[in-house]
């Protein structure tokens, strides 16, 4: 019998998505001149969200942090694009 999948199988494991997910906001971060803006402040704050989630067993996270890594996947898809393409436009 097949394992049952989960909604954050997709090939490459959650906690590898998060961590990367966490560098490429970290980067955006790190290019941003204006720190105190609307969309820094939220970066810094999903980064702390996340830093509270990645602890502990983090290559076996229970089901529930499992599913809240997930969303906060889901809740920074968009965050960074806009200080992104100002980057790129000036």
């Amino acid at each position: 019998m097949e394992p049952r999948r989960r909604e954050h199988d997709v090939g490459v494991p959650l906690v590898e998505r998060v961590l990367a997910r966490m560098l490429e906001l970290d980067a955006v971060l790190e290019r941003t001149s204006d720190r105190s803006s609307t969309e820094a402040r939220a970066i810094d704050t999903a980064l702390a969200t996340a830093e509270g989630l990645v602890t502990g067993d983090i290559e076996h996270p229970s089901e529930v942090v499992s599913r809240a890594l997930v969303r906060w996947l889901d809740g920074t898809r968009n965050l960074g694009l806009s200080i992104d393409r100002a980057k790129h436009a000036a």
